[in-house]
């Protein structure tokens, strides 16, 4: 759907529209497979990058994809993006040549990525706490003090909810 009307704006010269519906595109693409968890569209990140590269992606493609897109994000009303101007989000890179590169990156992520699976990944101590409080569940008991944090903090040092340091 996205990617169709990327496609229709690039023909028509529309290339800010074009740069819109592929990050559009990109973010379902990163919602759909799970083994993109935690991908950000518009946000450039090495690691990301890296990640990719294991299914065959490109990651200076993605890279430049990432930069020359805005940033996307779900919200109650659909997908809204946000152009950062002060970056790369301005009308010097709404360019024929710019959106014909994303369309093809977008391609070329999108078949290397179609059967990615899953992987896991580790989950924090906060997450955890009150399971390893109780055991590993393999007739395990931690001693005192190990895998728990002298003082658990949440996001910046704030302290954490009871929500997060209660659930099981």
């Amino acid at each position: 759907m996205y990617f169709a009307s990327a496609k229709e704006a690039l023909a028509g010269g529309d290339y800010r529209c074009v740069l819109e519906r592929i990050g559009f595109a990109v973010q379902v693409l990163f919602k759909e497979n799970r083994a993109l968890y935690g991908l950000k569209v518009g946000v450039p990140k090495t690691e990301d990058a890296i990640r990719l590269t294991g299914f065959g992606v490109h990651a200076n493609d993605f890279l430049e994809l990432q930069n020359f897109v805005p940033e996307v994000a779900e919200e109650a009303g659909g997908l809204k993006y946000r152009w950062r101007q002060g970056k790369f989000g301005h009308p010097g890179n709404w360019k024929q040549r710019a959106a014909q590169f994303c369309c093809e990156a977008f391609l070329d992520l999108a078949v290397k990525i179609q059967d990615a699976p899953f992987i896991p990944g580790p989950r924090g101590n906060l997450w955890v706490r009150r399971s390893v409080e109780q055991g590993c569940g393999w007739g395990t008991k931690l001693g005192a003090g190990e895998g728990t944090a002298s003082k658990p903090v949440g996001a910046r040092g704030a302290a954490p909810s009871p929500a997060m340091v209660d659930t099981p």
